[in-house]
C-alpha cells in the first residue's frame, strides 16, 4: 500500500520553509558593537556606505544621490546658481584616474547631458530617460558598487549560488509531490512561483566583520547631519554626501532618478525650457492607414443593419411602441457614429496615397507603458517651434537605441499621424 502523497508533500514544504528560515537567521546582517580603530568617515566611498547600511542588503537609490553630492564636494562636478536662480551643474575637470567605476558612471551621465547645454545643465535635466533605462542604469551601478565592496572585504553574499540551487531544487520537489496529490498541478505551480523569489533574498549582501564595524560610525555621522538641518540648496560638503548615503541631508529623490512627468526639459531651441508632453490629437492618432480598409466591410454591415432597424421603427412606430425621444437619440447616435467612422476611413484612405512629412527634433521623452496585450514604447521629440510635443508610439528596437538628447527624424502621415519610418540623425555641427 502506497503512503498518501498529500501529507508527505505538506511535510516537505514545512521542512523547506524551516531550512530557509534557519539559513536566513544564520546569515542575517549583524552590526558589530566594536568600532573599527583608526577609521575615518571619508575612507570609503558614499555608495559603499549606502550598501553597508542598507537593511535590505542591496544598493539603494540614495547611493546614487550620495555619489552625485560627493562628486560635487570633491570638485569633480561644478554646481552654481545662475542669474535666473536655476542651479546648473557640469563636469569640472580635474584628476579622474582615481575614480571608482560607479563614480565615473554618474560623472559620465551628467557630462553627456551637460554637453547638450554647452558645458552645464540645469540640475533637473540629468534625470534618466525612462523606467526601463533607469532600471538598467541602476543595475550596472549596483553591480560595480557590490564588486568594489566585496573586493575591499566589506560585504559578502548571504548564501552561495550552490546553496541557492539546492533550495530551488528542494522547493521544486515539494510542489511536484503536491501536483501528484489531490491539490492538482495548477496550485502546485502557483505555489512554486510564489515561493521561488524568496530564495533570491539570499543573494543579497551582508556586511562582513570589517564592514559591520563601520556602520555605527556612519549612522552617527548621518544623525549629526540630520540634526544640523543642512540646507539642501546650500554648499555641498562631503559630510552631507555621506549623510545622504543613509537617506539624511539629501534630496527626497535621486537627481538621476527616472522622471515620470508630462513636463520635461529641452534645449532644442538653444535655451533650456520646459515642454509639455501631450497625446496626439484625435482618437485614431497614430493608427496605421491600412486599418481603414479592414474597417469598411464591418462598418457597412453594422450601419446597414442599424439603418434598417431605425428606419423600420421610425416608419412604423406601432411595431415596437418606442417613444419618439428614444428614436431621436438613436438617430443622433447613428449620425455621430457614421461621422466618426467614415471620417476615419476617409483619412486612412487619404494617408495611403498621400506623401509623408518629416518631423525632426531632439528626443526629450522616452517611456514604457504596460498595456494590454503587452508593453508599449513611446517617444516625444521637440522641434523647437512649440511648447508642446506629441507622444508617439515606436518599436522596442528603436526605443532601446534612443537616449535623451538624440536627434530623431520621423516620417509621419498627414492626417492620422502614423509613423512610416524613423531615422536617428547626427547632431548639427556647431
Amino acid at each position: 500500500m502506497q503512503p498518501p502523497l498529500l501529507p508527505i508533500a505538506v511535510l516537505a514544504i514545512i521542512a523547506w520553509a524551516a531550512a530557509f528560515g534557519a539559513i536566513m537567521l544564520a546569515r542575517r546582517s549583524r552590526i558589530s558593537q566594536q568600532a573599527a580603530s583608526g577609521s575615518s568617515w571619508a575612507e570609503q566611498p558614499p555608495a559603499i556606505v549606502a550598501l553597508l547600511c542598507s537593511e535590505r542588503g542591496d544598493v539603494p537609490e540614495c547611493a546614487v544621490t550620495a555619489t552625485f553630492l560627493d562628486l560635487i564636494a570633491r570638485g569633480l562636478l561644478q554646481r552654481e546658481v545662475d542669474a535666473s536662480g536655476h542651479v546648473r551643474i557640469g563636469p569640472a575637470g580635474g584628476d579622474l584616474s582615481a575614480m571608482k567605476p560607479y563614480e565615473r558612471q554618474v560623472l559620465d551621465h551628467v557630462a553627456a547631458r551637460a554637453s547638450l547645454g554647452g558645458g552645464t545643465v540645469l540640475e533637473e535635466v540629468p534625470r534618466l530617460e525612462s523606467s526601463e533605462h533607469a532600471t538598467r542604469w541602476m543595475k550596472d551601478f549596483s553591480e560595480t558598487v557590490i564588486a568594489d565592496a566585496q573586493s575591499l572585504g566589506l560585504v559578502e553574499d548571504r548564501a552561495s549560488l550552490r546553496l541557492c540551487f539546492f533550495l530551488w531544487f528542494g522547493l521544486a520537489a515539494a510542489p511536484a509531490l503536491l501536483a501528484t496529490a489531490a491539490i492538482g498541478f495548477f496550485f502546485a505551480v502557483f505555489g512554486f512561483i510564489v515561493l521561488a523569489p524568496m530564495v533570491t533574498m539570499l543573494r543579497r549582501q551582508r556586511p562582513t566583520e570589517a564592514g559591520s564595524q563601520l556602520i555605527s560610525m556612519y549612522r552617527a555621522l548621518a544623525a549629526r547631519q540630520e540634526n544640523g538641518a543642512a540646507n539642501a540648496s546650500g554648499p555641498v560638503d562631503r559630510k552631507r554626501a555621506y549623510a545622504a548615503a543613509l537617506g539624511a541631508g539629501g534630496p527626497e529623490h535621486s537627481p538621476l532618478a527616472h522622471r515620470d512627468a508630462d513636463l520635461v526639459w529641452s534645449n532644442m531651441s538653444g535655451q533650456w525650457r520646459e515642454v509639455r508632453i501631450i497625446d496626439g490629437p484625435g482618437l485614431f492618432h497614430g493608427t496605421d492607414p491600412v486599418t481603414a480598409l479592414y474597417t469598411i466591410p464591418g462598418a457597412l454591415a453594422f450601419f446597414g443593419a442599424w439603418t434598417a432597424l431605425l428606419y423600420g421603427f421610425t416608419a412604423h412606430p406601432e411595431r415596437g411602441s418606442i417613444p419618439a425621444i428614444v428614436l431621436a437619440v438613436g438617430w443622433l447616435v447613428y449620425a455621430f457614429g457614421n461621422f466618426f467612422v467614415w471620417r476615419f476611413v476617409y483619412r486612412g484612405l487619404y494617408d495611403l496615397r498621400a506623401r509623408t512629412f518629416g518631423v525632426e527634433g531632439q528626443v526629450i521623452y522616452l517611456d514604457v507603458r504596460d498595456e494590454d496585450p503587452g508593453k508599449t514604447y513611446h517617444v516625444a521629440i521637440d522641434d523647437g517651434r512649440s511648447g508642446k510635443a506629441i507622444r508617439h508610439q515606436i518599436g522596442r528596437d528603436l526605443f532601446a537605441q534612443l537616449r535623451y538628447g538624440d536627434r530623431l527624424r520621423l516620417e509621419v502621415t498627414p492626417t492620422l499621424g502614423c509613423i512610416r519610418s524613423t531615422r536617428i540623425v547626427p547632431a548639427p555641427s556647431v
